[in-house]
């Protein structure tokens, strides 16, 4: 288990050098930060959502809630210690965090959904669903969880 967790912030540490050595001139590191957790994010949920359907066979409505909640797990974690570098964790700023992405988590599902009725691929699907909540959740991030640090 500490191998792993010592794997997880090496590739983040990999990422902060990456962002002190010439990314900061491109982006500022709040943004490479909320990139970087996007696309994890998106990599767990694409992965948690490939097992539920390919191999366990959960249909794409459940499949698309439970992937979306992992999702945003790792991406309260990501931003969290990483893009907004705050030094704890709080039960109540996870509360808030979740509590805003609420519309985010509806916003997703719906419009994946719908995108599924359409051209019944599931992939394109929840990138689609993805794609809708990408621009909106950087303002909440931003301005309503992280406002404080």
């Amino acid at each position: 288990m500490t191998r792993k967790i010592i794997k997880f912030k090496s590739i983040f540490h990999f990422f902060k050098k990456i962002n002190n050595n010439g990314i900061k001139f491109v982006m500022p590191k709040f943004i490479f930060g909320y990139v970087i957790a996007g696309l994890f994010s998106v990599f767990i949920l694409l992965s948690i959502q490939n097992l539920l359907i390919n191999y366990l066979k959960i249909d794409f409505f459940k499949s698309q809630v439970i992937s979306t909640i992992f999702a945003l797990l790792t991406s309260f974690c990501i931003n969290n210690f990483y893009t907004f570098s705050s030094k704890k964790f709080t039960y109540k700023k996870l509360v808030k965090f979740l509590l805003t992405n609420f519309i985010t988590i509806c916003l997703n599902v719906f419009i994946a959904i719908h995108v599924f009725k359409y051209i019944q691929n599931w992939f394109l699907s929840s990138l689609s669903g993805i794609i809708s909540a990408v621009f909106f959740n950087f303002i909440i991030y931003k301005y309503k969880i992280w406002k404080t640090d």
